[in-house]
């Protein structure tokens, strides 16, 4: 349209783009027009510059043929400031690349750019370049160059003083533009032909669209109404499957918690059956003892020698059924509503100090050497009346079992910021399978070396109170060599 100024202001802000992108194609074919943009307003040295600047990207694209029509693009600029050397240089440049390719592309316009160079320096060279020219152009019967070739002939022989020949090419030149004009309008009129046949045909091709979008459309309602009917029977049978399921998980909670009421029952029954029978047979049985010597006292029937010689067996009796009275009390609390836990830091020694001199005088009637470590000074973290009490079973225990000349001593070893406790004794030791009786949920007891009894509570009890410590109860005992009975506690009260 020849609006130079906007192409230019378009081909620059392109130029920007492909610079940002490093698009050496793009940038090529951007420097090649503003090359033309500056032929075309004789604007000669910047249109140079910027061929040479396409010439470079488009070395780097690589594509042979572009480089090669550069050459062409910048010699004929430089004819147009009549640098004839330069101008024949860079021509030559770009045939010698082209008749190295391939089927020679466009070598035919290559010669005429040659020709046209020599035009104003030597008509005969001019002519020799143009039948060249000519010769290629006819091998790809290019109409639109034998029009330039031929208008190219007629100069050079109108200069050379032969009219006929000028006439003649110049005969050539108008047949050739007029049959270019007449294939221009046989295009045209074969495309306003196809223009006029296709919109007759969309009139066709509309309405089928319109019948078949209507078609479609009533096809959808239908569709439409069936799914929407599907989904009204769907929702009303989701809402039926969820009525149904939480019935369902209701009867299943239902069901649960009568079962753990059940459950809770039975327990409470077993635990009511389990503590009458203790109160009957075990705390009963001592305490018939006490009162049948009360009676034979009272009656006179029993003389104060004899009973100085009962005397420790009575307060022997006293003390275990004090002790088991204790137990049984804890482990019903703890049954019946929990057992609260009041953890602090406390040392350690003193509970086993305290525990080793209540037994003391227990463990000297029965010829057993308690010993008491004075070295364990460990600040532990736990309930402290727990752990007490834990002691004492332990060491009652020990001393049940032990007989004359056996020795029970407490131990302590520090691993993994845990304390461990141990009440090793000399006495007769324990099977394996009364040592899982013992740490069973259902207790197990047996008589002592001197026909003490127990309720089976005792340990049941420690392995609560020291669970609820962060803390594991476990028994090492070979028959006839003894028993250690340990349990852990933590040092730290982020354990």
């Amino acid at each position: 349209q020849k609006k130079y100024v906007q192409a230019e202001e378009y081909f620059d802000n392109a130029r920007k783009i492909f610079s940002k992108l490093r698009h050496a194609e793009g940038l090529g074919y951007v420097y090649t027009h503003l090359t033309w943009v500056y032929r075309e307003t004789n604007r000669l040295i910047e249109a140079v510059a910027v061929g040479k600047k396409a010439l470079e990207q488009r070395k780097i694209f690589g594509d042979i043929r572009l480089y090669a029509n550069t050459l062409r693009d910048i010699a004929q600029i430089y004819d147009k400031q009549e640098n004839f050397d330069a101008a024949l240089a860079y021509i030559r440049e770009a045939i010698s690349i082209i008749e190295k390719q391939p089927n020679k592309p466009f070598i035919d316009e290559h010669y005429q750019s040659l020709a046209a160079i020599w035009y104003k320096k030597n008509a005969d060279s001019s002519l020799y370049y143009a039948k060249i020219a000519l010769k290629y152009a006819n091998l790809r019967s290019d109409k639109r160059q034998k029009v330039i070739i031929y208008e190219e002939f007629s100069k050079i022989y109108k200069d050379k003083g032969d009219y006929l020949n000028a006439l003649m090419y110049q005969t050539l030149h108008y047949q050739y533009q007029d049959s270019i004009y007449n294939d221009n309008i046989a295009r045209n009129n074969a495309s306003l032909e196809a223009r006029f046949e296709y919109k007759q045909k969309e009139k066709v091709l509309i309405a089928e669209k319109k019948q078949q979008q209507a078609e479609y459309n009533l096809k959808i309602q239908q569709q439409s109404w069936i799914i929407w009917s599907i989904l009204g029977i769907a929702l009303f049978l989701g809402v039926l499957f969820f009525l149904a399921y939480r019935n369902y998980q209701d009867k299943r909670r239902l069901n649960r918690k009568l079962a753990t009421q059940a459950t809770a029952l039975a327990e409470n029954n077993a635990f009511k059956d389990k503590l009458f029978s203790i109160i009957s047979h075990d705390l009963r049985a001592p305490l018939g003892q006490v009162q049948n010597v009360l009676e034979i006292l009272e009656q006179g029937l029993l003389e104060q020698d004899e009973f100085q010689a009962i005397l420790p067996t009575l307060r022997q009796n006293a003390v275990t059924t004090m002790d088991f009275l204790d137990n049984l009390l804890l482990w019903a609390k703890t049954q019946i509503q929990g057992q609260n836990i009041d953890k602090q830091y406390f040392q350690i020694q003193e509970v086993i100090a305290k525990n080793i001199q209540l037994f003391s005088a227990g463990a000297s009637q029965k010829g057993i050497i308690l010993k008491n470590n004075p070295e364990i000074q460990y600040q532990v973290f736990g309930d402290r009346h727990m752990i007490d009490l834990v002691l004492r079973n332990f060491i009652n225990n020990a001393i049940k079992f032990c007989t004359k000349d056996d020795t029970i001593r407490v131990i302590a070893t520090e691993k993994d910021a845990m304390l461990h406790i141990c009440v090793a004794d000399t006495g007769t030791g324990i099977s394996p399978e009364n040592i899982e009786k013992l740490l069973g949920d259902k207790g197990f007891s047996k008589q002592g070396t001197s026909g003490e009894k127990g309720s089976g509570l005792g340990l049941k009890l420690c392995k609560d109170f020291i669970e609820k410590n962060k803390g594991t109860i476990w028994i090492e005992s070979e028959v006839g060599k003894g028993s250690r009975f340990y349990f852990s506690i933590p040092l730290k009260a982020n354990f």
